[in-house]
């Protein structure tokens, strides 16, 4: 259930919503693990990074896997290494998501957008003409200015 729940919580902390009552994701935690352990469910949600609350929450149970005797080492091993590489996932996609796109770049991609519009009428001049040409140069130069605008929110 919990490992159900991550991809999810993941989502949800890197998009940066807030939770609220009646939330998706409000509702998918109580769901999926509030019908078996309220009391994780409750403590996933107070937590200000919820993914990593899991994570912790699955080590525990880990553990206790282990101090009942109920996995080998080799299996307790494997298991904590994929918990590993979940906790990294979440350190890279934080660190994608903080990274701000260079200045350099956007202007680059401008530039070379309004070149492909300046050109876009002589590549189609053969194919379409008059208010055709017009009309695709149009719509398509809207769609992508707009696409460009949107990248600078």
């Amino acid at each position: 259930r919990h490992l159900a729940t991550f991809s999810w919580l993941l989502k949800h902390f890197l998009r940066g919503t807030k939770m609220s009552l009646g939330n998706k994701d409000e509702d998918i935690i109580h769901t999926m693990i509030g019908q078996y352990q309220p009391e994780d469910a409750h403590y996933i949600q107070r937590q200000r990074k919820p993914p990593v609350a899991v994570l912790m929450r699955l080590r525990q149970a880990l553990t206790q896997l282990e101090q009942d005797h109920l996995l080998s080492t080799a299996e307790a091993l494997a298991m904590d290494h994929l918990i590993s590489h979940m906790d990294l996932a979440i350190m890279t996609t934080e660190r994608i998501v903080a990274s701000p796109i260079p200045p350099l770049f956007t202007t680059h991609g401008c530039r070379f957008m309004v070149l492909y519009l300046m050109i876009l009428p002589l590549a189609l001049k053969s194919q379409l003409q008059g208010a055709g040409l017009f009309l695709t140069v149009g719509v398509v130069g809207y769609a992508m200015l707009g696409l460009e605008e949107i990248s600078h929110l």
